[in-house]
This record gives structure tokens, C-alpha cells and sequence, in this order.
């Protein structure tokens, strides 16, 4: 256990606060006095600061603040003095590590509450609630101790570092006062409940994406049985209380929104109501909540202010009110935070935790990410907030031997319903139908969508949901599958359950409904009336067994049983009428007038439609994981292996599963005749018989449709599908629905709109054949490709330019000027294009889109993505693109360390390019091989080889590769300190660039004269060519110029021993990568800085740059850059003792 060091900071009178530092053995460090107002100024501008950061460009960023700020904290409660940077510095116990624990004061008054006029009825109601109910006042803490709690000391720097980032150092919170509370060590099986809050009205945030990373990186503690998850989509106080009874969690994790209420600034969770709507759920609810568990020994608020206070009482906060009682740990936010840097949170904390690291260790690293993905600059790292109550809580130990536990589960009587195992998603649509039963006025709401797509056990659910709440007196379910769909059945079922609720009257509506001489329409109104006072949930699942068959879309086959559900509709009832069903129902259309009634006679607003969507792909994974079968015991990893095959489809995952009982998961993915027997199981369930009933042009359409992975938007739909009864039919039959869950894990950009089920959309294309596939893809792409037809004709006035070669062209440019995120979208696009013709076989048309991408693929680390669509190049073609699509894998293969395979495949692209006499390529080729025998220092071999280039491309007279050939000669005789020589090919090849007028190389040759020049210890000259070269790269727009001729800059006023304004350069190309993502880059530019901090002997500081360095270089550098790296760190830990 790391030894602990206390910051106690304690309010005496006023505005004086004393400060006591000390150390593990209870020996002071500091002890002194400070003064301090809420308005300091640091205090006031530093919460604005840091509340704002998240939505603040990074030229908007002011350097050196939150530094300033952390320091002038720092030097408040260390009364400006360097006792205690010593003692970090110097003392041997805490050499390893050591806890540095804030200690707040917690001085308490009573006071009555001043109540102020509110607008908000409910807040003003509250508070009179609560002086009635503590009429001698309420206790809180006094205004000056409460101060306390607000300030963001997590940002403390000594001058030299900041605390919470030293690699030593773990910063905690806690109450003075408070006794200590032993944690439960790692509890078998851990049990982890995920409590996602998205309430209508707010911004949406990415849970998808955040509960994915939790799966993956809690993956292994998951199969191995030392943890169980659970998750609470729908956040209401109900659900949330019946949870943590039932789950008994031992971590709850918060993800959704975090607030303020204006009128008190008392903090809560954006929770949701039964509506929907945003619940407030304050600290003193969660408090009452939690104390219904035994277990609960972590708390992880993931949303924004969640850590802040009430601006009286700092224990009446959302968070720091748990402290209150028995839970040792709370985890959660100052500030608002960005959505992709709580997603970075989430994912390293939960990775630490499985690994076995302790919630401190795990916090830490946490900082250090955040500190990595946005700079010091940001608040990023320091918006976590860790109060701790326990000296030491570890919640996974991976060297213990799990025991499994089985978790209790409610039994539920629902009517008959089959129960499915692992219910998942459907948050929205439960929500939309609990808010229709609460609602008189919509007596009808009708779910429909594929066969085995979730309709039955969404009724089930909802089942579940109106017992725990009560919100109806009975349920009746007739499952229309199950019996003859006759309206005497019909009818039977319904008198019956009526009669047995022995209601008054009841009875009497009962016997009327089954009244064979009274008019159907009778019949409903004395049953209405029996009724009318209550209210019932009467469910009709699978009505498509009461359609006729090859007939216009949802005809019931009785004709009876159509006037008795019309009249039904003709009705006001307190009941609902919940309908499942496989297709669209005739009765509740609209009709040709357009009028506000539906065919039924009912008005469309008393009607709840919901078109059911395949599940997502963490539901999917989430629903494996809740099966008994073998998928439930796989990594996750291949899990996701198996996705494309399940689609989202919950009949399709129970197939799989059935499946993997008699095979592995690489037999099942090795098995060619594996799709074909599930598109047998998938016709047989559903599929064969709506195909039959399609006609030509309906086929047709949906096989237009059926090729695309993307949603398409309603427009897009018309333009595809012209024919409006096509459609109709179509979505009439769930073939084509909208989806709001767009994109997928090859995609880069989410969209909504429409799609084909891709478990329909791969029946279809078996249906259709290879050859119309093919027509199909190509159509597709001209698609996509003609979305782009105005930005085309601005970019180019040559009418005879290919589309796709000006959008190849188009995309190199956007790369090139930085333009990240329209490069991002129009990757996007072209991924989809790609796809498409390598579908349809036109494979050389493919390749170029992959060489036109490969370079932005490469500078957002998705580099596997990249050798994917190489490979598929090089199996597929057969001219010398093969081999174009070669060397640009061997570029790859030679970042990854692979030197010699790189050679190896250069060669062979050689060799071909010889056979066709194909000089210029031979000459690329060349030089790519010269580039390896370069960067492995054997520059006589590189020289040969890109003099032996330059001989080819004079011969051939290619200026451009002439210019080329010049700069990598001269970069190798720099090299070699020939720098004489390099000056000479360096000043012919900047007159050729200059003759052909190729700004952004003119710019490469003067950031190379520059470097040659300051070689020949020529720096003003040398200063003189970066300068130029920096202002064409800025004036072209062209960032990977700019960055490259800073650093270059940076370094000679490093040379000359002006380090803040090599530091400036540093920063600027810093934040330029980062905008860029290039990590290489992001990584060298932190060993840069690394490097002066050295030089300032700040080694505590150059060691932290030197790590995050290192850690980027991990992920995607080169083993050279990583040795390199980790030689630096070696030193500077030397230089420190350690």
C-alpha cells in the first residue's frame, strides 16, 4: 500500500483558512494560514475557464492558464513556499508512489432556508417541504468552509508539474471528520450495473459507443465469471431503486447527463420520468436509493458537474451526498465534459480496474489519457473527481478463482407470452408505449416489424414494466397465432377475462360481447360501457395469423372481426389496445383523401405506430451475452467476428447460437454453406412466403435497395424507387424501415434513414443472382458518386474527367489542407464506393479509391482498415494496379518494422514493372526501396538506388519525378554530411519546382535548404528558408507543411537557448497533429518538448513527455521510435534517482 500525504484544509473565521500538509507518519510538511474570497479571481475566471473548455476551439485555448491557475492555488496553501516541492522531490518513502489525499473541512450550522419566489412551482414546493418537515433549520455547511469543496484543486502545480499528473502521485478527495469505511476487496463476481439516461429534450449523447468500450475492455473478467453486467436503459427512480435491490451491484455507472438546478445550484442526474421527459434525480434520492444495498462500494458519475456541489452545502451534491452513509467510493465530474472524452474515460478506467489495478491507480491513469488526447491546456484531465472514505479498493483481483453467483431474477406472470432470454434495447418504444397506456386519447398502438424481430417479447416486456408500476388494473394477451383468429374466438377471450375481474357491469359487457343476435356495433357499446372506468391492456400478438394470405397488405381473413375492430376504434376508451404484427394493418392506413381519420374512422393522433429495428451492435452483443448457449462464453473479439453474421437479428443470434453447439467459432466462420443454411432457416421463418407474394417491379425495387449498408434518406428512396406503390408494399411488409441507428463499425460517419433489414437484404440478393448483383453495386456506386456531381463541376471545368478520378483527386486535396472533417465525410463516401464496385467486380476502379485514401486512413491509426482493402486489391486485380496496391502495402508493412517483407514485395513490384518496361514506375519503386536502406542508416545503398531513379526519369524526360529524385538525393547526402553536394540538387530541383509552379514544393525545398543550411552552421540563412516555407504552407493551406517547418524553427530557438519561444513553436505544431490526427507526429512533437524541459533540467516534466510519448509511439510508431523513447526516459529517470 502507497504511503498517504494529507492536505488538510480547515476554515478558522471569515475569510482565514489554515492549510496542514503531512506526511505518512502524521509529521507536518507545512503548516500555514491563507486567505481567500469567493471572489478571487483566479477562483472566478478558472470555473468559468474550466466550465466552458469543452466547448472551445483550440485556437481559442489560452496557454498556460489552467497552469497559472493550479499554481496559484498551489502557492495559497503552501504559503508561496517550497517546503513541500522538496519533500515531493527528495524524501525516500514516497520515492515509489504515494496518495495525496485533500482533506475538506465539514463545519456545519442550522439555518432556514430563504425561500425565493420561483418560477418553478415544484423547486418553491420542495423547499417549503423541507423547512416544514426541520422547522428549527437545516443543517450545512458554513458559506467559507463550503468554498472549499469548489475549488478545482485536482489542477495543483507546483511550478513545475501539476500533481494530479505526476506518474507518482494519486489525488483524492475527502470530508474532514468522516470516519474511514473498510471496502469489500475484490467481491466474486464483481456485479457492474450501467445505468444509460438519454431523456427526450437533451442532446443526444454516444452510449452506444461508451457501453461498448465498457464490454470490451471488461470482456475477459466477463467470460472468466469474475464480473456480471447489467444494464438499466430506461433511468427512471423506479427502475433504478428495483435494480439495486434485485442486482445488488457493487459499482453503479451514471452515463447521460449531469445539471444544475438555477435556483439552489443543487446538482443531479438527468434522469427521466415515465414520459420520457428529464426527472431530476438529486443526491439526497440517489442516497435513499443506494442505502437499499449492502454492496454498493462504487459510484461513477459519468456525467457533466456531477462532482459539484450545492452552493451552500458541499454534501449536497448529487455525488458527494453519498458520502454521507457507508459507500466508500464516489467517481465523478467538476464540469461539463466532452462526449468522446467520457467515452476515453470510461474505457481506460474500467481497462485498469479489470487488469487488478485499485480505483486510485485506475483514476490516475485515467488523467494521464485524457492529459494525452487533449494537452495540458484542456481541462480534460482534470475533471475527475475521486472521493474516497477507504485507505485502499481493489474490485477485481485476476489472480483469484472466480465464483460465479446467479443473480435473483422477478418472476413476472405475462400472460402467456413466451419469456425470451437476455431482453435488450427498445428503450425508446417502451417508452413511447408505457406514455400511449397512460394516455386515454390513444387507444390503439400497433408494433409491427420482421418476423423474430423482437415484436412478442417487447409486448412481454411491457407487461413487466405496467405490473411494477400499476399503471393499468389487468392485462389480457390472446395470442392470435395460437387459436383460430375468428371473431367468436376473439370475442370469447375478451368476455371472459372481463367477467373474471368481477367488476360491476362487468359481466353484463362480458355476456353482451358474445350476444350473436345483437349488431356487432351493439355489442362494442355495451362492452365500452362495462369498462369504461378502468383501465385494461388488452394484447393481440401476431395478428398477421389473422390476415388473408396473397392479398393487399393486412386484410383480416373475417370479415366479422373487421367490423368488431373498427367499431372498437369508434370508441374513447381508458383502455389500450396493443396490436404485434408482422406487416401493416389495411384498418389503420390512411386514406387516398389524406384527411386526419385513418381507413378505421380513427384520428391518426389517437393512434401509436411503431416500425420495430433490428437490434444494435453492442444490444447484439449484449443479448449473446445474456443467452446460456456457448455464444454467451466467447471473447468478445469474436463476438464482433460474428456479427455480420447475426445482422441484429435476434432470430438470427438464437440460430448462431444453436449453431456453435456443435462447431467452433473458426468452423462456423470457415463454412462456406453456413449462409445458405441460415437464409433456409430465415426463408423458411418468414422470408419465402413475402417473396412469393412481391411482384416484378416490388422485387425489383427491393433488390435496388437491398445493396446498400448505408440509410438512405427519403429523398434518396424516391430517387432510387420511383414507383409509390412499390414502396407502399415494401413498408407495409417491414421490408424497408427507418433505422436511427446508422453507420456500423466500418463506417466513419452515423447517419439516419432508411434501410432493408440486412438479414432481408441478403435473402434477396441470393435471390437475384450474381450477375444482377453486380449490375446492382455498380448502380450504387454511380450513386453516391453523383451525389457529389455540383462539388465536381467546381473542382474541374474538363467535361471529359472521369467523376470518380476528380473525387480521388478532390480527397487528396482536402488531406492535404488539413480539412479533417470533410475529408472524414467524403472517406466515408468513398468507402461506400469502394465497396460497391468491388461488388460488382470492376476491381481497378476500386484499387484507385484505395491509394487515394490510404493516406488519411494511415493518420487515424486505422491502418488495419487500410491492409484489408490492400489485400483485396492485390487478390483481385491483375494489371499493374496489383502491383500499385503492393507497394502501397509494403509502405505499411515497413512502418510496422517490417523492413524485409517490405523489400521483399518492393522487388517483386520491380520485377513486373521491368517485364512491361513501365520506367517511371520501376523509378517510384526504386525509390521506395531506397527509403528502407535510408531510414536503416545504410544511406551508400539508398544513394544508388535514387541516382539510379533519377537516370530512369531523365531518360523519360518526367520532370516531376526529376524534382523528386533531387530532394531525395539531397536528403541522403545530408545525411551523409555531404552538404555541399545536397545544396547543389537542392537549388537545381527549387528552380524546376519553381518553373512548374508547385507551391507546396517549393515549400518542401525550402524547409530542406533550411536544414542543409543550418547544417553548414549558416542559422539566420537556415531561419530565413523555414520562414518561407512555413508562410507558403500557411498560405496554400497545406498544415503537414506548417507543422513540419515549426519544428524546425522550434529547434533553432531551442539552439540558441530561447525556450519559450521554442516551446510556443512546439505547441502550435502540436495542436496542429492533433487537429490533423496524425499520433506519430502528436508523439514527436511531446519528445520535442520532452527534450527542452530536459534542457531546463525540469526532469519531473520532461519524464511525463517522454512517457506519453512513448505511449503513443506504442500504438503507432515504428520499434525504432520506441527504443529511441525509451532511451530518454532511461536518462531523465536517472537524472531524478529513480
Amino acid at each position: 500500500m502507497l504511503p498517504n500525504i494529507t492536505i488538510e484544509l480547515r476554515h478558522l473565521k471569515d475569510d482565514s483558512y489554515e492549510s496542514r500538509i503531512f506526511g505518512p507518519q502524521s509529521q507536518d510538511i507545512l503548516r500555514s494560514e491563507f486567505r481567500f474570497k469567493e471572489d478571487d479571481p483566479f477562483f472566478v475566471r478558472g470555473t468559468k475557464y474550466l466550465e466552458e473548455d469543452g466547448q472551445r476551439t483550440n485556437k481559442d485555448v489560452e496557454k498556460g492558464f489552467i497552469q497559472r491557475m493550479g499554481k496559484h492555488f498551489y502557492d495559497l496553501i503552501t504559503d508561496g513556499k517550497d517546503d513541500f516541492k522538496k519533500y515531493l522531490r527528495h524524501d525516500q518513502e514516497i520515492k515509489r508512489g504515494y496518495c495525496l489525499t485533500l482533506a475538506l473541512d465539514y463545519k456545519t450550522i442550522k439555518e432556514k432556508p430563504q425561500i425565493k419566489k420561483s418560477d418553478d412551482k415544484e423547486v418553491t414546493e420542495e423547499l417549503q417541504k423541507r423547512l416544514k418537515a426541520k422547522p428549527e433549520g437545516i443543517e450545512r455547511l458554513t458559506k467559507s468552509a463550503n468554498l472549499l469543496w469548489h475549488i478545482p484543486w485536482e489542477y495543483l502545480h507546483d511550478g513545475e508539474d501539476f500533481l494530479a499528473l505526476s506518474v507518482r502521485a494519486h489525488l483524492t478527495r475527502k470530508p474532514i471528520g468522516l470516519r474511514e469505511i473498510p471496502a469489500i476487496q475484490s467481491p466474486q463476481p464483481l456485479r457492474l450495473l450501467v445505468v444509460v439516461s438519454s431523456p427526450t429534450g437533451l442532446v443526444e449523447l454516444n452510449t452506444e459507443r461508451e457501453i461498448g468500450i465498457i464490454q470490451e475492455v471488461l470482456d475477459p473478467a466477463r467470460r472468466e465469471g469474475s464480473l456480471e453486467i447489467d444494464y438499466l436503459e430506461i433511468a427512471t427512480l423506479t427502475n433504478l431503486r428495483s435494480k439495486i435491490k434485485h442486482f445488488q451491484p457493487h459499482i453503479l455507472h451514471y452515463t447521460g447527463h449531469g445539471g444544475k438546478e438555477p435556483l439552489t445550484n443543487e446538482t443531479y442526474l438527468a434522469c427521466e420520468d415515465d414520459d420520457g421527459e428529464v426527472r431530476p434525480i438529486f443526491g439526497h434520492d440517489l442516497r435513499r436509493i443506494s442505502q437499499d444495498s449492502d454492496s454498493l462500494q462504487l459510484v461513477v458519475l459519468s456525467g457533466c458537474m456531477t462532482a459539484q456541489t450545492h452552493h451552500h452545502d458541499a454534501l449536497k451534491g448529487v455525488g458527494t451526498t453519498l458520502l454521507q452513509d457507508s459507500l466508500p467510493a464516489v467517481l465523478a465530474m467538476q464540469y461539463s465534459i466532452l462526449d468522446k472524452s467520457g467515452i476515453e474515460f470510461a474505457g481506460k478506467f474500467y481497462e485498469e480496474l479489470g487488469k487488478g489495478s485499485s480505483v486510485r491507480e485506475a483514476v490516475n491513469e485515467v488523467r494521464l489519457r485524457l492529459y494525452e488526447l487533449r494537452g495540458k491546456d484542456r481541462a480534460d484531465w482534470g475533471l475527475p473527481a475521486l472521493y474516497l472514505r477507504t485507505s485502499e479498493i481493489r474490485l477485481i483481483d485476476p489472480t483469484k478463482k472466480p465464483k460465479p453467483r446467479a443473480t435473483k431474477t422477478e418472476q413476472v406472470n405475462i400472460g402467456g407470452l413466451p419469456i425470451v432470454r437476455g431482453f435488450v434495447g427498445r428503450k425508446k418504444e417502451i417508452r413511447d408505449i408505457r406514455q400511449a397506456i397512460n394516455q386515454p386519447h390513444i387507444p390503439a398502438v400497433y408494433v409491427y416489424g420482421l418476423g423474430g424481430v423482437g415484436k412478442t417479447a417487447l409486448a412481454a416486456k411491457i407487461i413487466e414494466r405496467v405490473q411494477w408500476d400499476k399503471s393499468v388494473d389487468a392485462f389480457c394477451v390472446i395470442r392470435c397465432d395460437k387459436i383460430e383468429p375468428t371473431f367468436a374466438n376473439v370475442v370469447e377471450k375478451l368476455a371472459n377475462f372481463v367477467s373474471y375481474q368481477g367488476k360491476e357491469g362487468h359481466a353484463r359487457g362480458g355476456q353482451a360481447l358474445k350476444e350473436s343476435r345483437m349488431p356487432i356495433e351493439d355489442r362494442v357499446s355495451f362492452f365500452n360501457s362495462a369498462i369504461k372506468d378502468h383501465r385494461y391492456l388488452f394484447i393481440f400478438d401476431n395478428l398477421e395469423s389473422s390476415f388473408v394470405k396473397h392479398a393487399p397488405v393486412g386484410e383480416l381473413k373475417d370479415d366479422d372481426l373487421t367490423r368488431f375492430f373498427s367499431s372498437l376504434f369508434d370508441h374513447n376508451w381508458r383502455s389500450t389496445f396493443l396490436f404485434t404484427c408482422r406487416y401493416q394493418w389495411q384498418l389503420l392506413a390512411e386514406t387516398k383523401d389524406r384527411s386526419n381519420c385513418l381507413k378505421c374512422g380513427l384520428p391518426k393522433e389517437n393512434l401509436l405506430t411503431i416500425h420495430l429495428p433490428g437490434l444494435t451492435a453492442h444490444q447484439t452483443i449484449q443479448h449473446m451475452n445474456n443467452l446460456t448457449g456457448p455464444l454467451s462464453k466467447l471473447q468478445y473479439k469474436e463476438q464482433l467476428r460474428l456479427l455480420p453474421l447475426v445482422k441484429g437479428h435476434p432470430k438470427t443470434v438464437e440460430l448462431l447460437d444453436s449453431y456453435l453447439q456443435k462447431h467452433t467459432v473458426s468452423q462456423v466462420l470457415e463454412d462456406k454453406n453456413l449462409p445458405g443454411m441460415m437464409l433456409q432457416d430465415i426463408g423458411a421463418y418468414f422470408m419465402d412466403g413475402l417473396w412469393q407474394d412481391l411482384n416484378r417491379d416490388e422485387k425489383e425495387a427491393l433488390a435496388n435497395l437491398a445493396v446498400f449498408r448505408v440509410p438512405l434518406k427519403a429523398q434518396d428512396i424516391q430517387r432510387l424507387v420511383p414507383k409509390k406503390e412499390a414502396l407502399n408494399k415494401l413498408t407495409g411488409y417491414s421490408l424497408l424501415q427507418l433505422e436511427g441507428e446508422g453507420g456500423g463499425m466500418h463506417r466513419m460517419v452515423h447517419t439516419r434513414g432508411y434501410v432493408v433489414h440486412p438479414v432481408v437484404s441478403e435473402y434477396v440478393l441470393d435471390k437475384v443472382g450474381k450477375e444482377e448483383r453486380k449490375r446492382l453495386h455498380k448502380k450504387a456506386a454511380e450513386f453516391y458518386i453523383h451525389q457529389y456531381d455540383e462539388m465536381l463541376k467546381r473542382v474541374t471545368k474538363d467535361k471529359k474527367a472521369e467523376p470518380l478520378e476528380v473525387l480521388c483527386a478532390a480527397m487528396k486535396m482536402l488531406r492535404q489542407r488539413g480539412m479533417r472533417k470533410q475529408a472524414e465525410m467524403m472517406t466515408s463516401s468513398l468507402l461506400e464506393i469502394h465497396h460497391h464496385l468491388f461488388e460488382a467486380e470492376e476491381y481497378e476502379q476500386a484499387g484507385g479509391i484505395v491509394t487515394a485514401i490510404l493516406g488519411f486512413l494511415r493518420t487515424q491509426g486505422l491502418r488495419e482498415l487500410a491492409k484489408e482493402l490492400l489485400k483485396k486489391s492485390i487478390d483481385s486485380l491483375t494489371s499493374g494496379n496489383k502491383y500499385v496496391a503492393m507497394s502501397n502495402l509494403a509502405t505499411l508493412l515497413n512502418g510496422e518494422g517490417k523492413w524485409q517483407e517490405a523489400l521483399n514485395t518492393y522487388q517483386e513490384c520491380l520485377e513486373f514493372f521491368k517485364r512491361i518496361d513501365a520506367k517511371s514506375q520501376m523509378a517510384v519503386t526504386i525509390g521506395q526501396q531506397a527509403q528502407i536502406y535510408q531510414e536503416r542508416g545504410e544511406y551508400g545503398k539508398a544513394l544508388n538506388l535514387e541516382q539510379e531513379a533519377l537516370s530512369l526519369q531523365e531518360e523519360i524526360g518526367e520532370k516531376e519525378g526529376i524534382v523528386i529524385r533531387h530532394y531525395r538525393i539531397a536528403q541522403l547526402l545530408h545525411q551523409m554530411e555531404r552538404y555541399d553536394e545536397a545544396l547543389k540538387h537542392l537549388q537545381k530541383g527549387l528552380r524546376m519546382e519553381r518553373e512548374l509552379n508547385h507551391p507546396e514544393g517549393e515549400a518542401n525545398y525550402l524547409h530542406q535548404l533550411g536544414l542543409t543550411l543550418n547544417s553548414l552552421n549558416r542559422p539566420k540563412e537556415a531561419l530565413k528558408h523555414f520562414t518561407k516555407a512555413l508562410a507558403i504552407s500557411e498560405q496554400i493551406g497545406d498544415k503537414a507543411g506548417q507543422v513540419d517547418s515549426l519544428g524546425e524553427i522550434g529547434k533553432l530557438m531551442l539552439g540558441a537557448g530561447q525556450f519559450k519561444e521554442a516551446l510556443d513553436c512546439f505547441q502550435q505544431a502540436l495542436n496542429i497533429y492533433r487537429e490533423l490526427g496524425d499520433p506519430v507526429k502528436v508523439a514527436i512533437c511531446l519528445e520535442a518538448i520532452g527534450v527542452i524541459f530536459e534542457e531546463q533540467k525540469h526532469y519531473q516534466e520532461a519524464l511525463i513527455k517522454y512517457q506519453e510519448a512513448l505511449q503513443l509511439f506504442r500504438q503507432y510508431g515504428s520499434p525504432q521510435d520506441i527504443a529511441h523513447t525509451e532511451r530518454n526516459i532511461a536518462r531523465v529517470k536517472k537524472l531524478l534517482g529513480q
